[in-house]
C-alpha cells in the first residue's frame, strides 16, 4: 500500500480527521450510532472522517440523487451490502467524500483514496468473472462521480460496463430485485445526462422496457404511505424513455448534418419527421390523469395565494411568478420542457432565442425552476441539465441577469456539443 493512504504519515489526511459542519447534531441519528453493530470491511478501518461521510451518504444524497421522495431508505440498504463487499464500500466513500468535501470547501484527496481502493477491487471482480450486486451498485455510484467531477469519458466507460453487468445479471438472476431496478433506472437517467455532452448513449432504446412491472418491483422498494408516489416513479421512467430516444435523434442529426455525404432534401425531411413523432409522443406523455390532477391542485393553490396577496412568491426575472405546492409534479414540468428545448435544438441547431416557442419553454422552465427551488433545501443534480439548455437560449444578450449559464456551466464542467 502506498505510504500517502496511511492517516499516520500524511498530514493532509489528518486534517480531515474532523466531522463535517452539519445543522443536524440534536438529531439522534448523527452520530450513526447504527456503525458500530454493523463493522466495517475487514480491509479497512474507519475513520472519523470516513464517519461524517457516511452520514452525508445516508442523510444528503437521497436528495441529490432526487430518489428522497420515492425511496429514501434505498441508501441505508446499500449501505448494509456493504458488510464484507469493500469494492462497494469504497465506492460510497469515495463519492460522498467528493461530494461533502466540495459542500463545504474542502480538498478532495479523501475520494482518491478510496478511489486506490475500489477501481482494483472492481476490476479484479470483473477479470476473475466474479461480479455480484455490489459490484453493480458500486460501478453506479462511480459512474456519477466520474460525471459529477467531469470525467465524461470515464462515466461512459463505467456506464457501459454497467449496462453489460445489468444484462448479464438479467440472464442469470433474479430480476425481480426492487434494489437493482432501482439502479438501472438511475443509470438510464445518468446515462441521458452523458448523450447530452455528444457522447453515444450505453442504454438501447429497445432494452429500456422492463422486464417485469414497474409497479411490481416500486411496491417493494417504495414505503407503504409512499405508494401513491409510484405513480410519479413511473412518469418518471417513461419521460427519461422518450428522452433516450430524442438524445439519440439529436446525436444522429448531429452526424448526418457534418457528414460530408449530408443530402438535406431527403436527411431533413427524415429528421423533421423523427422528431414530430417525439414530440407529439411527449405532448400525449403530459395529459396522464395524474398530471390533470395535479394540474387543477395547482390552479386551486395558486388562486389562494392570489387572493392572499402572498408578496413574498418566487419568480423569475420580470415574468409573472410560477406558483408550484407538488415538488415532483414540478421537477417533472422542468425535464418536460429540458425535452421541447433538446427538440427545438433538433430542428433548428443555433444556440439563440429563435423560434419564439423555444424563448415560451426556456421562461417557463425558468419559473417552475424558481418555484421548485423554494420548495426544496437541497437542489437534486438532475437539474443541472435542464438550466444549462435554459442558458442556451435565454443567452447573456438577452436575459444578463437571468439563467444564463457561461458561469454555470463552468461550475458543473459539462460541455454541451450542439
Amino acid at each position: 500500500m502506498a505510504i500517502y493512504n496511511e492517516p499516520a504519515k500524511n498530514i493532509f489526511l489528518q486534517l480531515q480527521d474532523e466531522p463535517l459542519p452539519s445543522n443536524s447534531e440534536d438529531d439522534e441519528t448523527y452520530e450513526l450510532p447504527l456503525m458500530p453493530a454493523m463493522g466495517v470491511p475487514d480491509d479497512t478501518m474507519l475513520l472519523t472522517v470516513d464517519s461524517s461521510y457516511l452520514h452525508f451518504f445516508i442523510q444528503e444524497l437521497p436528495s441529490v440523487l432526487f430518489v428522497d421522495h420515492l425511496f429514501p431508505n434505498a441508501l441505508a440498504r446499500i449501505l448494509s451490502m456493504t458488510l464484507g463487499n469493500p469494492a462497494l464500500w469504497h465506492s460510497v466513500l469515495a463519492l460522498s467524500s467528493f461530494l461533502a468535501d466540495k459542500v463545504v470547501g474542502r480538498p478532495i484527496s479523501r475520494m482518491y483514496v478510496h478511489l486506490h481502493h475500489a477501481l482494483p477491487l472492481i476490476q479484479s471482480a470483473i477479470k476473475d468473472n466474479a461480479i455480484n450486486d455490489t459490484h453493480i451498485v458500486a460501478v453506479f455510484f462511480l459512474a456519477y462521480l466520474n460525471l459529477a467531477t467531469g470525467e465524461i469519458t470515464s462515466a461512459g466507460r463505467h456506464l457501459d460496463g454497467l449496462q453489460l453487468m445489468l444484462e448479464q445479471r438479467a440472464a442469470t438472476a433474479d430480476e425481480n430485485d426492487p434494489l437493482i431496478n432501482a439502479i438501472r433506472r438511475l443509470s438510464i437517467r445518468l446515462d441521458n445526462v452523458r448523450g447530452a455532452t455528444g457522447r453515444e448513449l450505453a442504454f438501447a432504446t429497445h432494452n429500456l422496457a422492463p422486464r417485469i412491472s414497474h409497479h411490481e418491483w416500486l411496491a417493494r422498494l417504495i414505503e407503504h404511505d409512499r405508494l401513491p408516489a409510484a405513480e410519479w416513479a413511473i412518469a418518471e421512467f417513461e419521460l427519461e424513455d422518450l428522452a433516450n430516444q430524442m438524445v439519440r435523434l439529436h446525436l444522429r442529426a448531429r452526424n448526418l448534418r457534418n457528414s460530408p455525404t449530408h443530402n438535406p432534401a431527403i436527411d431533413e425531411h427524415d429528421l423533421m419527421f423523427r422528431i414530430e413523432v417525439l414530440l407529439n409522443d411527449l405532448r400525449h406523455w403530459k395529459l396522464r390523469p395524474i398530471f390533470m390532477a395535479a394540474e387543477a391542485s395547482e390552479n386551486v393553490a395558486r388562486l389562494a395565494s392570489l387572493e392572499g396577496g402572498d408578496l413574498m412568491t418566487p419568480s423569475f426575472l420580470h415574468y409573472s411568478p410560477l406558483v408550484f405546492s407538488n415538488p415532483v409534479y414540478a421537477s417533472l414540468l422542468i425535464m418536460y420542457y429540458r425535452l421541447e428545448l433538446l427538440g427545438s435544438l433538433i430542428i433548428r441547431p443555433q444556440v439563440g432565442p429563435e423560434p419564439r416557442e423555444r424563448v415560451d419553454a426556456a421562461v417557463t422552465l425558468c419559473q417552475t425552476y424558481a418555484s421548485f427551488k423554494a420548495l426544496r433545501e437541497k437542489i437534486p443534480s438532475v437539474m443541472v441539465l435542464p438550466l444549462t439548455l435554459a442558458g442556451f437560449v435565454l443567452g447573456e444578450t438577452t436575459h444578463p441577469q437571468g439563467i444564463s449559464s457561461s458561469s454555470y456551466r463552468a461550475n458543473i464542467r459539462i460541455r454541451m456539443d450542439m
